[in-house]
Formats: structure tokens, sequence, C-alpha cells
């Protein structure tokens, strides 16, 4: 079922000082306050996410991954935020932290209640439940020396990162993926099916459908599969379930 917002209780919301825009360098002397910067990178078709961890101007900790190479940059800065959201929660709650991101974007996102992206829904969950993490919004990069490290950790990722499958495609890729397996799944067969044989010596290659006519495309495989023999029907059948199944999940 598509998701069409998320409520919450009119009484559960975010704190004015909890996600908040910043002018300037972020400040990372006070040591009442854990920093952590975050960055996304996406460059030549691939893409990675990070997070740096700053105490004193001393480097305590980071993260990143190589996320999949059809995942956009706003996904990727979106996941390095969650990540941090996460490691801060995890630490003992006598500390401030401060989660830098560059993103104006991220931030709208992130603070909306009723937002349908899943990532920011568990964002806002965190935030909710954690008064003593802040997310303000910096300058890109700024001369801040964390945010300056999270951005070419993300870089690096991108490259050689561990690989990072919990964040999902974005729908239209999702459906270039299903457009282009079903259309080789309808050509094979029309290949090696046993009717049609005198239209595939004319046409032994089946014209594509253009991007826009995915829901076309999708009725007429299902057509051509329901006009072959039982067992052959059932083989296509199958196959499209299980690519609609498998980029759908």
């Amino acid at each position: 079922m598509k998701a069409t917002g998320w409520s919450i209780h009119l009484s559960e919301h975010l704190k004015p000082n909890q996600i908040f825009s910043e002018d300037g360098e972020a400040n990372v002397t006070r040591k009442d306050i854990i920093n952590i910067s975050t960055d996304g990178s996406k460059t030549e078709h691939v893409v990675g996410a990070a997070f740096f961890v700053l105490t004193n101007y001393i480097w305590a900790h980071q993260w990143s991954g190589k996320l999949n190479d059809s995942n956009t940059v706003f996904q990727a800065e979106h996941t390095a935020l969650h990540e941090a959201l996460i490691n801060a929660s995890d630490l003992p709650n006598y500390n401030i932290f401060k989660i830098h991101v560059d993103n104006g974007a991220n931030i709208m996102a992130s603070s909306n209640s009723k937002s349908t992206n899943q990532t920011a829904r568990q964002i806002f969950k965190i935030l909710l439940t954690n008064l003593r993490i802040k997310v303000p919004c910096v300058k890109e990069h700024a001369g801040n020396i964390g945010s300056e490290r999270a951005d070419q950790l993300a870089k690096d990722a991108a490259q050689h990162g561990q690989p990072y499958s919990l964040t999902k495609l974005p729908k239209p890729r999702i459906k270039d993926l299903l457009r282009k397996s079903i259309f080789e799944e309808w050509q094979t067969s029309w290949k090696n099916g046993d009717t049609g044989r005198k239209s595939i010596t004319s046409s032994p290659q089946l014209v594509s459908v253009p991007p826009t006519g995915l829901e076309r495309m999708l009725c007429s495989s299902l057509n051509m599969a329901l006009s072959l023999p039982t067992s052959k029907c059932f083989t296509s059948l199958t196959a499209i379930i299980a690519v609609v199944l498998k980029l759908a999940l």
C-alpha cells in the first residue's frame, strides 16, 4: 500500500531549537557539545555518504558508506544524517550533540512530520525522542574542518566504501529497471514462443515502449504471457511477478 503520509499527535513536534539555520563557521570549541558533520556525494554515477565526529578539534569517530549508483545525492545526505543521529542517540545522554548539514532541503524534509520519505520519518522520530540533539544547517563547508572532512569521506566512500543497501532506490529508477527487465523477458518470450512465427521473421526485435508507457508495457507483457501455452504462461508470469516484487520491496 502506498504511503500517503505519517500522522502524529498534535503535541508531538520538534522544538524550535532542534532544527535551524546557522550562519558562519560552526562553534566546535565548546567542551559541552559534540559536533558531527555529515555529507553526501555523487560524482560520475557513484554515490557515497559519511559523517565525522569532532570533539575539541580531536577526531573521535567517523562513518561512511557506498550507496547504490542509482541513489541521489539528496538520499546520500539524508542517509548520512540518519546514521549520525543513530550514532548520537546511542551515546551517553549527558552530552549535547550538534549534527551539521549543509542542505536546507534536508532540514525541511527532516522536520516535516507528514513526510512520505521513510528516512525522513525515522529522522523525525529520533529527534522527537532526543531533545539533546540539534541539527543546524550551515553554509557549505564554510571553513568548518568537520564538514570538509565529511565531504572528503563521502567522496572516498562513493569510490571505495563499504556497500550500504538500506537506502531504497528512487521511484523513477525503479520504474526504469522494471521496464528494462520486463522488456527483456518480453523479447525472450517473443523469440522462443510457438506462436507468431511469421511475424517474428519480419520483426525479430520488439520495439521498445516509450518511458511513459510503463503501464502499457505491463499490460502487454501480461497479455502476451496469458496467450502462451500453460507451462510457458506460468513461467513468464512468474518472472514478471518476481521482477515487480524484487524492485518494489
